[in-house]
């Protein structure tokens, strides 16, 4: 699965000469610790591209001239069942966000996903309800409870969720996603703490983590 000229930067495990199907062959043989490759067709240069715990969030690639960037397509069909988390985190999909605005792009099949180590969602998953994903629900927001000190203002919500695991010791339950691109981490929702409500907030989008049978 080709995606233009793109580079990715983050998670380059080895840089060889080699054509382009011998590089396709070189992360295939690495299976599952490999989801794809770049390639650079005049000078033949391959980086084979790796998730790991050193690096297991994919950051949104980078325009790179005369690069093309090679996903393979059951990483973009089932990102989590690859291991893009560290160990103790758990990997989530997430859906689109309901209603894009000028301030955000869909995301790319390579950020569908996050890693969470929020005990909620540990305790959750042990107990039998191995499904674990975000959801979201519309127009609605959780005043309080942000993640410091990550809270990027203007930024795409799919970049943001990237975050999720990013502050030591307060990983990320939900993300209120308002309208021109404001966005905000918390490291709790109403269903984790049933005394919180959801207040209204037009346009908004609160994606919120929870684990299912």
């Amino acid at each position: 699965m080709s995606y233009g000229e793109r580079a990715e930067a983050v998670g380059v495990l080895e840089t060889t000469v080699l054509s382009s199907s011998l590089c396709a062959a070189s992360c295939s043989v690495r299976d599952k610790n490999c989801y794809g490759f770049n390639y650079k067709q005049d000078a033949k240069t391959c980086e084979v591209l790796s998730v790991s715990e050193s690096s297991p969030v994919l950051k949104a690639p980078e325009a790179a001239e005369n690069w093309t960037l090679y996903v393979r397509e059951d990483f973009a069909q089932s990102p989590c069942s690859f291991p893009v988390c560290k160990t103790g985190s758990l990997c989530l999909l997430f859906p689109e966000r309901f209603k894009p605005d000028s301030y955000e792009v869909p995301p790319s099949v390579w950020l569908r996903y996050t890693c969470s180590s929020h005990s909620y969602l540990i305790d959750k998953q042990q107990a039998g309800n191995p499904n674990c994903r975000f959801d979201q629900i519309v127009n609605k927001r959780l005043t309080g409870h942000d993640i410091s000190p990550y809270n990027p203002g203007r930024e795409n919500y799919a970049a943001v969720l990237g975050y999720c695991d990013a502050v030591a010791g307060n990983p990320c339950l939900s993300l209120e996603s308002q309208s021109r691109g404001n966005q905000f981490l918390k490291n709790t929702h109403h269903l984790s703490q049933p005394n919180i409500s959801l207040g209204e907030l037009t346009d908004a989008a609160f994606f919120y983590a929870d684990c299912f049978p």
